[in-house]
């Protein structure tokens, strides 16, 4: 009778190198997402969603949305070292991608908001960001008929506040996931979807030589913590 071989195992014998011990299935994207109880996804929040966080109405002066700085094309980042904001205000950090950020214990670079439906507010509150008043988004937003019936669709009998606007901005970013890449199909057992020098880097990475996998583990290649690095600013 064959025994079942895991990937895992199949990759150590051909010469993976994987080191520490790791279970190579965590390198792999979990297919479910997370997500609060009180706001699960559901097709009408992710639309209301997508269409908040391109919208440039949730700005002080309707030239910014969210995606202007989590832009698709570039990565759902900005690619600039410093963040840019209303009239032109540069921000003290860069924008942060927000690929694989539902998976994230800690969201903004210091970690202060704990989920996305927290972190959803503050760039359209921050005054070098969208700079705009909550209050005065939620009168824009239920100005606009169309919306008063998405958010109804979406959230039946919530109204359009702040938890909702939130709820549903959240919804959307947790539908921005990766996808498989050729690294996921190596591990998956495809031998030719990565080169050999991606190979040779792989098992720098993932040893004792390189020990990039005490800080950079998992499938999002972060331990979700804060370290020194010895850099200020």
């Amino acid at each position: 009778m064959k025994r079942a071989v895991s990937v895992a195992s199949v990759l150590m014998c051909v010469g993976f190198g994987f080191a520490y011990g790791e279970d190579l299935s965590k390198f792999l994207r979990p297919a479910e997402v997370p997500y609060p109880e009180n706001n699960k996804p559901t097709a009408q929040r992710v639309e209301l969603g997508k269409l908040l966080f391109f919208d440039v109405r949730l700005s002080k002066n309707n030239d910014i949305s969210c995606a202007t700085c989590h832009n698709p094309k570039t990565g759902w980042q900005d690619g600039v070292p410093l963040a840019v904001g209303d009239k032109g205000a540069v921000g003290s950090r860069n924008t942060p991608g927000i690929l694989n950020a539902a998976y994230q214990m800690h969201q903004f670079w210091d970690g202060r908001a704990k989920s996305l439906e927290e972190q959803a507010l503050g760039p359209i509150q921050a005054d070098v960001e969208m700079n705009l008043s909550l209050d005065e988004a939620l009168s824009r937003l239920n100005s606009i008929k169309g919306y008063v019936q998405l958010f109804e669709n979406a959230y039946p009998g919530e109204g359009i506040t702040k938890d909702t606007l939130a709820k549903a901005i959240a919804s959307f970013e947790r539908t921005i996931v990766s996808s498989d890449s050729p690294f996921d199909k190596y591990i998956k057992g495809d031998k030719n979807a990565i080169s050999p020098e991606a190979l040779k880097g792989w098992k720098v990475f993932s040893s004792e030589k390189g020990k990039c996998l005490n800080c950079h583990s998992g499938f999002n290649y972060t331990d979700g913590s804060f370290h020194n690095i010895g850099r200020h600013g």
